[in-house]
């Protein structure tokens, strides 16, 4: 199957990296992101399974690419795309797309035992920041912690001293 998404959450599934400007394709078992510079040192040094191309305009890039290639058929979700973002690709490629809505998502709802496992860790490590979180708290009552430094110290403790890091900051009132 070759497709190209642009949706952060399934290019970070299939190679590990996301960032806001990105283009990923997959054709015959090579992958490709496309990026602008301000991401390139950083995908490089994390992106092991595809080439890297740094590009000015992301979109131009994607279409000389498919163009090299000679991709004939590439599957896209038309909900990560915008009309403007598709237009500029599609322009001088034909009918090559093929849309799938939600196809990405639907890729990554079955997961195998090794995701499995890797949930299941999370969930733990999730359960273990709370208590130590709810035990912090507890201890800080009488103390006159102030919002801000609670939730400072929530971030620490759901980091673990550095070891993880954090999906989305605390929401502490």
């Amino acid at each position: 199957m070759s497709f190209i998404l642009k949706d952060e959450n399934a290019v970070f599934y299939e190679c590990g990296y996301s960032c806001d400007n990105e283009i990923f394709i997959s054709h015959a078992e090579k992958n490709f992101f496309i990026t602008d510079a301000r991401y390139g040192i950083e995908a490089a040094e994390i992106i092991k399974n595809a080439e890297i191309i740094i590009s000015n305009d992301i979109n131009e890039s994607a279409k000389e690419l498919i163009k090299k290639l000679d991709i004939s058929h590439l599957e896209l979700n038309p909900h990560d795309f915008s009309l403007a973002d598709f237009k500029s690709l599609s322009d001088e490629l034909g009918g090559i797309f093929d849309f799938k809505p939600n196809f990405s998502q639907i890729k990554r709802m079955i997961k195998s035992k090794d995701e499995i496992e890797i949930l299941k860790t999370a969930a733990k490590h999730g359960a273990d920041g709370f208590k130590r979180v709810c035990e912090f708290v507890k201890s800080s009552l009488d103390k006159g912690v102030s919002e801000c430094e609670l939730n400072y110290e929530v971030a620490n403790i759901l980091k673990n001293k550095g070891e993880f890091g954090l999906s989305f900051e605390p929401i502490t009132a």
